[in-house]
């Protein structure tokens, strides 16, 4: 608090003249901070000395946003001739609790007669970026399952943290996931792995089978055996359920800040920190970056210029439909996989079963010609058309609002670079076809923080290397294991014939396969 006042004071100085009281203007400082976090406001407002600041911000928070109410409490506090320096700072208290950017509250009120006659504007543009810069030690980008899951670990560990997030909320968009035993042992480690089963199915098998003829394939038992052997279940949720959980646990804990409306536009590397910029101006000096955001990481480039994903000519219509629209034929205690030639279905009940999971996937035709127009709802249809009579079932069912292109990196060699470091579909993406994505991610979290706290903050090299070399082996084990099953999955002809041979000869009790990607991990043994 005092490192803040005295940065306070300084601009004070500057822009208004001298302070006879630093010890009272300090104090001030304190009374205010504490009224803004009484009324929730994040992050905390600019700072300015006058005790009628926190009436002010009440009367705003009290609006709901309605910018009649605000423009005639700023009129109003003009009227009572407060001075101009505390109706040049207004306009950023507005802009923070209405959590827009200030630069669009500049443009609505620039004709506002508080303005007038002033040269407030480009006051509060100056003073914005140096009251607006937090000092932190960890900060996360990304408000996904992995930039929660690392937020919940490292305060586990008892390390404080920011996440921010580009959205206005955290939600997730998706349909169903698989959870397999490596993920539900971390969801416990985290503490919410109770809550995630309690709105999630426990499949008795996950069973193949023929897209064409219809026959069963094989399965693979998950019953007392299989519990037995990798020590937790294997599960299916909501993926809203899973971030859900994931996200209270955060704001439970004190030790995590959420923010949204946090787009990262640049990054500056320092000798001794990381810089962060926000397209509101915000920016955050930190000792260490986490990008934990997605595919379509904005901060991957940093650490590896490697373009864009590319597509692999795949494309997923996915979605729910009501427990009660889906036959008993669709086996709804399982977890099946139709497959054929360059194609198949995933189907599970999710939300205590009172929802039913579908996806399907095929390789378009059309995607070399680049355009929107591959992987429609057309060539779907017709893919599927050489389907047997219960594919053709689900097809009638499947939600088709939704497509999305399937995805691809190779594993890269390092995911860190100075201060930043890549957790997650930054670091990895993978196909779908290991379900294994979001699991990878909360090993990520689990095993950064492990090693943050071994090393702590004086020496971020090591824990970058610490954690690299635990997981970049693994996920790009898991990386290739999932292209392996797409293309096993998706052979035709000879092959097609060859595997499901294979397949019909597999012990549903024979995990032998599975066991190094969910057995209990060396590091989660510590």
């Amino acid at each position: 608090m005092i490192g803040l006042a005295q940065r306070v004071k300084k601009v004070y100085e500057i822009e208004w003249g001298s302070i006879d009281n630093v010890a009272s203007f300090m104090t001030l400082v304190e009374e205010l901070a504490i009224t803004v976090a009484q009324i929730h406001c994040e992050p905390p407002l600019p700072i300015f000395p006058t005790k009628n600041t926190k009436n002010f911000i009440m009367a705003c928070k009290k609006s709901n946003d309605n910018r009649e109410i605000i423009r005639t409490t700023l009129s109003s506090f003009a009227k009572q001739k407060y001075l101009m320096k505390d109706i040049r700072c207004f306009s950023m208290i507005y802009a923070e609790i209405a959590r827009r950017d200030h630069e669009i509250f500049f443009r609505n009120f620039r004709n506002a007669n508080v303005f007038k006659g002033t040269e407030s504007l480009n006051d509060a543009r100056m003073l914005y970026p140096l009251v607006h810069t937090r000092r932190e030690a960890v900060l996360i980008v990304g408000g996904g399952i992995g930039g929660l899951a690392t937020a919940l670990s490292f305060a586990q560990a008892g390390i404080r943290v920011r996440l921010v997030e580009k959205n206005n909320n955290f939600r997730e968009v998706g349909a169903g996931m698989q959870l397999a035993p490596n993920c539900s042992r971390l969801l416990d480690r985290l503490g919410v792995l109770q809550q995630v089963q309690a709105n999630a199915v426990f499949p008795k098998q996950i069973v193949w089978m023929d897209a064409l003829s219809g026959e069963r394939l094989t399965c693979l038992d998950l019953g007392p055996k299989f519990v037995e052997r990798f020590g937790y279940p294997y599960i299916v949720v909501h993926r809203a359920d899973l971030l859900n959980a994931l996200y209270e646990a955060c704001i439970k804990n004190p030790l995590v800040t959420l923010e949204t409306n946090r787009t990262v536009v640049t990054v500056d590397e320092r000798p001794k920190s990381i810089m962060l910029e926000c397209t509101t101006g915000m920016r955050y000096d930190c000792d260490m970056v986490v990008a934990a955001d997605g595919l379509w990481s904005a901060l991957r480039k940093y650490v590896c210029d490697d373009g864009d994903p590319l597509s692999v000519g795949y494309v997923t219509y996915r979605g729910t439909v009501g427990i009660d629209q889906v036959s008993k034929e669709s086996g709804l205690e399982n977890v099946q996989f139709w497959i054929g030639p360059d194609m198949h279905i995933v189907q599970y009940p999710v939300r205590r079963g009172q929802l039913f999971n579908q996806a399907a996937v095929f390789k378009s035709k059309l995607m070399p010609d680049h355009t929107d127009q591959w992987g429609t709802k057309e060539e779907l249809n017709e893919r599927f058309s050489t389907g047997c009579d219960q594919v053709k079932k689900i097809l009638s069912l499947l939600q088709t609002n939704f497509r999305w292109p399937v995805y691809d990196r190779n594993p890269l060699s390092k995911w860190s670079r100075g201060r930043l470091v890549l957790v997650g579909d930054a670091a990895h993406p993978m196909l779908q076809y290991a379900a294994q994505g979001a699991a990878q991610a909360i090993e990520d979290a689990c095993a950064l923080a492990d090693a943050y706290k071994k090393h702590g903050p004086s020496n971020i090299e090591a824990v970058f290397h610490e954690y690299e070399q635990e997981r970049i082996p693994l996920s790009s084990k898991v990386v290739h294991f999932a292209r392996a099953i797409g293309d096993f999955a998706h052979q035709s002809g000879n092959a097609k014939t060859i595997r499901d041979e294979i397949l019909c000869m597999h012990d549903m009790h024979d995990f032998d396969c599975i066991t190094w990607l969910y057995e209990e991990k060396r590091n989660e043994k510590k």
